[in-house]
């Protein structure tokens, strides 16, 4: 994946879940990135599930099913995605600028200025400012 050779990648993903003495998390997960990088979205967002099945605070996992689901067109799910981040990561400032980002995209300017907000209050940041700014001029 690092040379993004994501057809290669992918292969090797579906070989480490079938070789497995068990399912692991990371597993899944590495193969639903393949799977974005290639724009097999809804086999993504399926591994996506799978592995936070397996695992439910794999962070990175919420984060990448909510990019994927929001290129695919499934706000619901994203925003389902970035709230459960909030719940379990809500003292990360960065959580709340990639709130910030969908709720922009999906049209709720005051919940997006919210949410840069929050991030600053948690680690004043230019990108917080910056986005607030974006969503102010808009």
């Amino acid at each position: 994946m690092s040379q993004q050779e994501y057809p290669e990648a992918l292969k090797e993903a579906i070989k480490a879940i079938k070789y497995a003495d068990e399912n692991i998390a990371r597993d899944y997960f590495n193969k639903g990135v393949c799977e974005t990088c290639l724009d097999m979205f809804k086999e993504a967002l399926d591994d996506f599930d799978i592995a936070l099945n397996l695992d439910p605070m794999l962070i990175d996992a919420y984060l990448l099913k909510g990019k994927t689901a929001y290129i695919y067109g499934d706000m619901n799910t994203a925003f389902e995605c970035y709230q459960q981040m909030v719940t379990l990561c809500g003292n990360d400032f960065s959580i709340h600028i990639h709130a910030g980002n969908l709720l922009i995209i999906s049209g709720a300017f005051q919940e997006a200025i919210n949410a840069f907000d929050l991030a600053n209050e948690l680690k004043e940041t230019e990108l917080a400012h910056y986005q607030k700014a974006k969503v102010r001029f808009t």
